[in-house]
């Protein structure tokens, strides 16, 4: 990312990267979290309302990859 930064004359810290690990476990989304740091990321998007159908289901998802990868 640096060098691409570099190669189009901004700096690497002027630029917010977001990234949305998809089709994988919770486990291996949280297991990547260090390897997105390290490519520069500031955000981690994880679309649960992509798969529910109401607002009880995206939360019950929520709480359910948060018990999966010990957050609660």
């Amino acid at each position: 990312m640096q060098e691409k930064a570099t190669k189009a004359g901004r700096e690497l810290s002027t630029i917010t990267l977001c990234v949305s690990p998809r089709g994988k476990r919770p486990e291996a989304m949280v297991e990547d979290i260090p390897r997105y740091q390290d490519l520069g990321a500031t955000y981690l998007y994880l679309a649960f309302f992509n798969f529910a159908h109401s607002y009880e289901e995206m939360t019950a998802m929520m709480e359910r990859f948060a018990r999966d990868v010990k957050l609660i």
